[in-house]
């Protein structure tokens, strides 16, 4: 699996959570649910928040992970 790195800050400059996810953080986000973590967990992994990570476990954002994530698990 691959945990995309990091590639932004909150608007206030904190390192401690990504003021967004990269698509290859969502796929990352569906492999890690599928595995039992829970949002809060992956978001830490991840270094994002949990609000994130649920728009993506919930669709609302980056409509296409999930599917590429089924073809890793899948391969």
């Amino acid at each position: 699996m691959y945990i995309a790195p990091v590639s932004a800050v909150s608007p206030s400059g904190d390192h401690a959570a990504a003021y967004f996810m990269t698509f290859d953080q969502a796929v990352d986000a569906w492999i890690l649910h599928w595995r039992g973590q829970g949002q809060q967990e992956i978001a830490v992994q991840l270094g994002t928040n949990a609000l994130r990570v649920d728009a993506v476990l919930n669709e609302r954002q980056h409509v296409g992970s999930r599917q590429k994530a089924q073809q890793i698990v899948h391969t």
